[in-house]
């Protein structure tokens, strides 16, 4: 089969927009026309396409050089119009490129919407059929993988019902289950797990995960970075058509964010006397090693300003507070605020699980009644892991804090020796 899943070479796709822009002729027109060229028909609505200046064509994908290895797992990342879904559509034999090449070695099962491929008025049990029988697979096959599929798709009491009056949540379910239990050697998902609940977005990842370690290859497409950064070692970024980054997932998801980016805003009213500089981790590094201290550090500057409250806040990629410390100014200094200072935090090893984080200052200020309020610029910081700080599992925990583990020997009475965690309430004897 060769090294290569999948390799395009100048891959580009263009859609017309909007609607055709004419100008109809008046009847002072016609009559103008009719006189100056009699063979044209006087009633007919001729029209005059006029250029308005405005594009009638995007390109959805544009110039895009591909090349995945077989048995890589790629997330393939960008914001809404980035040509993610084109892509993925491209790949599947869905739509045909404007321009360029694609090869693909090996059989492909995708599922980029809910129900693809799926006719609503036939049963469970016959759009399995169906559905399997366009990715390519024999009847023999897939009986022999039917109740597989079934029981994957947790819909067995309804198989013989026209998925009609299936949910949205059922109709995924049955769809991903067809797409990964066929065995292809490229697997394709866009991101539509986000329909079904969470109990089975976690077998459907421990499926595509499977699929993987079976040296199959996987595209997955999401917004959720944390999911992107668990399943897959290397990302894809494209940025409207284009081919913006290939490599790391953790460097793919920093220049995605970075492209994000949001710039310092002051809302304050009046005149200010009070001025934020940029944060600084560890030094400007922006990143540190878990079992390592994170320091963080902040300056600032006031006029005659009354002492704020100071607030410290961690997100993670989908915007959730994982952290916020709260410290008033006011404490550390008596009166009023004049000249630079530097806010400094500091962090203990061995809390936060490896990843990406966004981080940020916010200060509330009270003046005469008036409160002003000043958000920093948000900082990207990257969390690595060390020998000391391996987790085990097939994802991150949120928080990894340092515990302090014990083991004495046994009492000499006892006629096993035992060795208990505390912590998660394991217990294990040698006497089995």
């Amino acid at each position: 089969m060769g090294e290569f899943a999948i390799r395009t070479r100048n891959l580009s796709k263009t859609y017309r927009i909007g609607k055709n822009r004419f100008k109809y002729d008046t009847l002072r027109d016609k009559i103008g026309k009719a006189i100056k060229a009699p063979f044209v028909r006087l009633f007919g609505n001729e029209k005059v396409e006029v250029d308005d200046g405005m594009p009638d064509h995007i390109w959805a994908l544009d110039g895009i050089d591909l090349e995945i290895k077989r048995g890589e797992v790629v997330g393939i990342i960008g914001s809404n119009g980035a040509g993610k879904s084109t892509l993925l559509k491209v790949l599947s034999r869905i739509t045909e490129p404007t321009q360029g090449t694609v090869d693909i070695w090996g059989k492909v099962g995708s599922l980029l919407e809910v129900g693809t491929g799926f006719h609503p008025e036939l049963t469970g049990r016959e759009n399995i059929f169906l559905n399997a029988a366009i990715l390519g697979m024999t009847r023999t096959k897939i009986l022999e993988k039917f109740d597989q599929i079934v029981d994957f798709a947790e819909v067995g009491d309804f198989i013989d019902t026209p998925v009609k009056h299936y949910s949205s949540g059922m109709y995924l379910k049955l769809a991903f289950s067809v797409a990964a239990n066929l065995d292809p050697d490229i697997l394709i998902v866009d991101e539509v797990l986000a329909v079904g609940d969470a109990e089975f977005q976690k077998k459907c990842l421990g499926k595509m995960q499977n699929v993987s370690e079976a040296g199959r290859t996987v595209l997955f497409v999401s917004h959720n970075m944390g999911l992107i950064q668990d399943l897959c070692p290397q990302s894809i970024l494209l940025d409207k058509g284009k081919l913006a980054y290939k490599g790391r997932t953790a460097d793919c998801v920093q220049r995605y964010l970075s492209n994000k980016k949001e710039t310092v805003a002051v809302r304050a009213g009046g005149r200010s006397n009070f001025a934020l500089g940029e944060i600084a981790i560890n030094g400007g590094t922006n990143s540190f090693i878990s079992s390592e201290r994170l320091s963080v550090k902040i300056p600032v500057s006031g006029k005659n300003a009354i002492p704020p409250k100071c607030i410290f806040i961690i997100e993670d990629f989908q915007g959730k507070t994982i952290l916020h410390s709260t410290l008033n100014l006011n404490e550390q200094i008596h009166g009023k605020l004049n000249g630079p200072h530097i806010i400094k935090l500091e962090f203990p090893p061995l809390w936060l699980s490896t990843g990406i984080y966004s981080c940020y200052f916010k200060f509330i200020s009270l003046d005469i009644g008036r409160q002003s309020r000043f958000t920093s610029e948000r900082l990207l910081v990257e969390c690595y892991k060390d020998d000391d700080a391996i987790s085990s599992g097939k994802s991150s925990p949120i928080l990894t804090p340092l515990y302090d583990w014990t083991m004495t020997a046994a009492e000499p009475a006892e006629t096993s020796a035992e060795i208990r965690c505390e912590t998660t309430g394991l217990l294990a004897t040698e006497n089995g």
